[in-house]
Order: structure tokens, then C-alpha cells, then sequence
């Protein structure tokens, strides 16, 4: 029971580091730079894709919501449906500087990909083939934001999720196998009637005369 208890714990803080750590580097990712990834992480700036998807700055019945995240994954752009809302780099204030901007695909005629805000007077956009090969990264997973995702990506943000997500189980995991370290080292060596017994392992006698036949063949070739 213990030792069910032991590795379902380890199993249980190992995968939460590395979930955290996926978000930083999704984070990163996220940040409007050009990186080849398979996966992206994107906050909603503006209110160009209301009600379906918020900004930080919405206010409802007086009180702010936190803005969403989607979490984006690439995807080939023959597989793209009329209705998919999907992330792409466009030059938005025609100054020569790409920016991230997710919108919905309305339309696919002609290899020509219409790309449009769901809020009124967005930015509409119609990309050919070749700009689409460019300039698309991904759609957003479930056509949709993520609830958890989006939690989990602000929180690590915070000390307490930076203490609670990282320095907490880290710490653990070092000290426990620190502890281990030490309490092998310290493990006493038991003799008995079977032979001797070292760490909870009992060797019988022929095997420890082997063990330092063997060895003393080794040091003798060194020789």
C-alpha cells in the first residue's frame, strides 16, 4: 500500500512539473514571435472575436473577467473547415510588423481563405494559398477556450503558483531522493544463516565469493 502510495505521489508531481513547464514554454511561444511548434498558447487582447472569446478589459454587469486563452495546435491546412477559428500572423496596423491574431475562418473558396472577427467590424481578411502557407500557425483545439488551461496559465504566473506548481514539488522530490541516498548508505550489512544481508538484499556465501573472484579478475587485467 505504501509503495502504491509512494509512485501514485510521484506520478502525481512529476506530471505537474511537466505540465507547468509546458506552459512557460507555451508562454513563450506565445508571445508573437516565430516559433516552429506544434503547440501555442495565446492570450485574447482585443475584442475582436466577442462574445465567443473575451479580452481582459470585458466588463459584464459592472465587473471584469478575466480574459481567455486558447490553446492553439498546428494543423495542415487542407484539413481547415468553414468555421474553424484559427491563428495566423497579419500585418494589422500596415507597418510592416506581423502580429498574432485569431479569427474565424468563414469561408474557403478558390484556395482563398476568408478570415473574419466574430465581432461586428473586426478585421476581414481573405489570404491566398501561398500567404496562408506562410503566415498560418494553427487552429485553436476544440474550436473554443479552455477553462483549465487558462487557469493554469495565469496562476503560473503568479508566486503562488510559481511556489505551489514548482518549488514545492521540486523540493520534495530532491529531498526525497536525498533522503534515499543517505539511508542507503547508512543501510547496515545483517549476517544470517543464508548469508549476508546488505539493503535488504541477503547474498549467500558462493555468491560473495564469486562477486570477489570477479572482482579480482578485473583488477588483475587492469594489471
Amino acid at each position: 500500500m505504501k509503495k502504491v502510495l509512494r509512485v501514485t505521489t510521484n506520478v502525481i508531481l512529476i506530471s505537474l512539473l511537466i505540465v507547468t513547464i509546458g506552459l512557460f514554454v507555451l508562454r513563450i511561444s506565445g508571445s508573437g514571435a516565430k516559433i516552429n511548434s506544434p503547440v501555442h498558447v495565446y492570450e485574447i487582447l482585443t475584442g475582436s472575436m466577442e462574445p465567443t472569446l473575451h479580452k481582459q478589459s470585458t466588463y459584464k454587469n459592472g465587473k471584469k473577467k478575466t480574459g481567455d486563452v486558447v490553446l492553439v495546435i498546428k494543423t495542415k491546412i487542407e484539413k481547415l473547415k468553414e468555421g474553424d477559428i484559427v491563428s495566423y500572423y497579419t500585418d494589422i496596423n500596415n507597418d510592416g510588423k506581423y502580429e498574432v491574431v485569431t479569427h474565424r475562418l468563414v469561408s474557403i473558396e478558390n484556395n482563398k481563405f476568408r478570415i473574419v472577427g466574430d465581432a461586428e467590424g473586426s478585421l476581414d481578411e481573405t489570404l491566398t494559398l501561398a500567404q496562408m502557407n506562410e503566415r498560418f500557425i494553427g487552429k485553436v483545439a476544440f474550436n473554443h477556450k479552455l477553462y483549465v488551461v487558462t487557469i493554469l496559465y495565469r496562476f503560473i504566473c503568479t508566486i503562488y503558483g510559481f511556489l505551489l506548481l514548482i518549488v514545492l514539488p521540486l523540493t520534495f522530490l530532491i529531498g526525497k531522493e536525498i533522503y534515499t541516498l543517505i539511508k542507503t548508505m547508512k543501510a547496515p550489512v545483517e549476517e544470517n544463516e543464508s548469508g549476508v544481508t546488505y539493503n535488504g538484499v541477503t547474498f549467500s556465501e558462493e555468491e560473495i565469493k564469486k562477486m570477489i573472484k570477479e572482482k579480482e579478475e578485473k583488477e588483475n587485467e587492469k594489471e
